[in-house]
């Protein structure tokens, strides 16, 4: 049998490396074929690609940092964000009108350009000493207080902290909205309590969800995943990568179209938002009686079972 230095990436690979990345002292599994391109240092799904490389990428220029990884799809999808937010700022800048589509342009720019960041650092690889690390409460804090979502971020909680910056970026966008209309001062009122009722539960939630992602990572780290079963093959998880569309990249697109349709001043986009309030507790009862009328027509076949 082979030594563990012996061992190359052609070769029957016995069990997968231990946490420190050297082989274990094992024989080859019946069977188990070879395993071409497969790392010898780790658990990394993209060989040979480290964190802070990906991040200080991705940190100069948005959408570089997921090119560096492969992902070339959700880096140009990335880049194209930030350019259409940016041209749209400056056009709607330039037409000195539209108050609300410049601030809201204006807070989705750094949602875009942090999530980016923490998602290249992410999604650089399985690195053991990365992604099992222990979150400490007091940076996930500081994040938090800063830029509220950025603490979610640190804690590898992306959904939550991109949920949590568009809740913002939308709350400050209506105070703008509502103040320039300058008729409804109820409203900039509610608009202007949820902001610090965002904000706080936004931090609190990021030191509080520091503890339960250690003791995740901690479970994880005790509990490694199975070994790679036969055909195992890295590239072909990468070009997986490289192809996936982020879903949060649709969305901001759709978003930005959104802002640019406004800024067109249009008169259909004035009657939407003058009765906005009036449709949406129209689409609030319509919503709520067709959730009863399924709870309803749903019980009795619960009942029959």
């Amino acid at each position: 049998m082979k030594k563990p230095e012996e061992w190359d990436a052609g070769s029957d690979y016995p069990l997968p490396p231990s946490p420190d990345g050297e082989p274990m002292n094992q024989e080859p599994w019946p069977g188990y074929g070879p395993v071409p391109g497969y790392p010898r240092e780790g658990h990394s799904r993209i060989p040979n690609k480290k964190n802070w490389i990906a991040g200080l990428l991705a940190f100069l220029v948005p959408g570089i940092g997921h090119m560096y990884l492969g992902r070339m799809l959700k880096g140009i999808v990335l880049m194209l964000l930030v350019a259409l937010d940016i041209v749209a700022i400056v056009y709607a800048s330039l037409e000195k009108e539209n108050v609300f589509a410049i601030v809201l342009l204006s807070v989705l720019l750094p949602v875009v350009y942090f999530y980016n960041l923490f998602d290249a650092i992410k999604g650089s690889g399985f690195d053991p000493n990365y992604r099992y690390a222990k979150r400490k409460k007091w940076v996930a804090g500081l994040l938090a207080f800063l830029v509220p979502g950025i603490g979610h971020m640190y804690l590898r909680l992306m959904v939550k902290g991109i949920v949590l910056m568009v809740l913002i970026a939308l709350d400050i966008s209506a105070i703008v909205y509502v103040s320039v209309d300058g008729n409804n001062v109820l409203s900039i009122v509610l608009l202007s309590l949820l902001l610090p009722i965002i904000y706080f539960y936004s931090l609190f939630d990021a030191i509080q969800s520091t503890d339960y992602v250690n003791d995740r990572n901690a479970f994880a780290a005790a509990h490694p995943p199975m070994a790679p079963g036969r055909g195992f093959n890295a590239s072909s998880i990468e070009e997986s990568l490289a192809r996936g569309v982020p879903p949060l990249g649709i969305m901001f697109l759709s978003i930005i179209g959104v802002v640019i349709l406004i800024m067109a001043g249009a008169k259909w986009t004035n009657w939407l938002f003058h009765s906005f309030s009036s449709m949406l507790g129209a689409i609030i009862l319509i919503g709520a009686g067709v959730g009863l009328w399924i709870w309803e027509t749903r019980g009795p076949q619960r009942k029959g079972n």
